[in-house]
């Protein structure tokens, strides 16, 4: 992704950058919060990324010009060619700078436009401040894997270090994760069959209803529309949470592992994908399923393309275990790249796809 056009003092990029982020669902109280990190801002220190869309984002932007902050105003659209008076009095006086990564066919904000305009300002930024993030939006998407974030509003940095339970589980390590000893490992049956591009694999046909098996357990909530199902996948030394989100009209699903490392906090890994994704998603799963319980060679080199990253699996042996990896990159300019990686034991490859089944059920991209 690049800087199409750019509009303003370039010489603002050489400042500090924070980048500002609020969804458009916002707690009472807010703008307090947010007048009071403002005061604290320096001009000749610091420049203020932001873009005008949320109610929240118009108010900062609004009182950086207000204040004479330099500012950093990213579209997600192309370029304006007529701008208010006050935002040409910005321009005028060297305190603005206007980019976007859009071309000029770009005449409307859409929900990819607004995604990619959000990677772009969190590429840039030095620090990421979050005014409020919606669980499960746009937003939280695509903050995954950054950790230079500060919210404004306390309980929300707090969501990723709820205590959750010690695993009871003994093991070995594997890249700080904790897995289960052989003797606590077993196989599982497989029942059904769908097909993928002529190849055959199995599917557990009791997945919908949720199951434990072998010491594992998955655990519904009610499915009363898209954004209420949900389902854990518990290993012991890790679990892995499957929910749907709506974000506007757009809906994706989060595949999130939370696993206790050894200094005893969480950490979580997060993937997202669409609904095309996913049925892609569903169908390389079948493959690779039913390529282990046959003992089959795998094919090299299996993505599963996706705009929030493309999802490469791999198998990897640790310590004498076979481990599937699924891990999503993707690249933000030349500072760097979001990394999120999910992992776990072969022998629960299929207990992962027994889930993966229930929520192409959900979803009706099967029947």
């Amino acid at each position: 992704m690049e800087i199409r056009s750019k509009l303003g003092n370039e010489n603002i990029m050489q400042l500090r950058k924070m980048a500002f982020f609020c969804s458009r669902k916002e707690p009472s109280g807010l703008q307090a919060a947010v007048d009071r990190w403002i005061a604290t801002l320096q001009p000749d220190k610091v420049c203020v990324m932001c873009g005008d869309q949320s109610p929240m984002e118009k108010h900062v932007f609004s009182s950086l010009l207000e204040r004479k902050i330099p500012a950093i105003l990213v579209l997600a659209e192309a370029m304006h060619e007529q701008w208010s008076e006050p935002v040409s009095m910005a321009l005028g006086s060297g305190r603005l700078l206007i980019i976007t990564h859009c071309g000029p066919e770009v005449h409307t904000v859409c929900a990819r436009s607004a995604f990619d305009r959000n990677a772009l300002m969190m590429a840039l930024a030095d620090e990421i401040i979050v005014g409020y993030c919606s669980k499960g939006g746009n937003l939280e998407r695509g903050l995954a894997g950054y950790s230079n974030v500060r919210y404004l509003v306390g309980n929300q940095a707090n969501r990723a270090k709820t205590k959750e339970p010690l695993p009871q589980q003994g093991g070995r390590s594997y890249a700080g994760r904790r897995f289960p000893d052989d003797s606590q490992r077993e196989k599982s049956s497989l029942q059904g069959g769908r097909s993928y591009n002529g190849r055959s694999f199995s599917a557990n046909q009791n997945a919908s209803n949720g199951f434990s098996q072998g010491g594992r357990a998955v655990a519904g909530q009610a499915d009363n529309g898209v954004g209420q199902w949900s389902r854990r996948l518990d290993f012991g030394y890790s679990t892995i949470y499957f929910d749907f989100n709506e974000a506007g009209k757009d809906v994706y699903i989060k595949l999130t592992q939370s696993t206790k490392s050894a200094d005893g906090k969480y950490e979580r890994n997060k993937i997202f994908m669409d609904r095309t994704e996913f049925r892609a998603f569903y169908d390389t799963i079948g493959y690779v399923t039913r390529a282990v319980e046959r003992d089959e060679k795998l094919d090299r080199n299996i993505v599963v393309r996706s705009a929030s990253g493309d999802i490469s699996l791999n198998m990897v042996m640790s310590e004498g275990m076979k481990m599937c990896m699924m891990t999503q990159e993707k690249e933000l300019l030349t500072m760097g790249h979001r990394r999120q990686t999910i992992g776990f034991c072969v022998t629960e490859l299929s207990a992962f796809f027994d889930v993966v089944i229930d929520a192409a059920r959900h979803w009706r991209i099967i029947i």
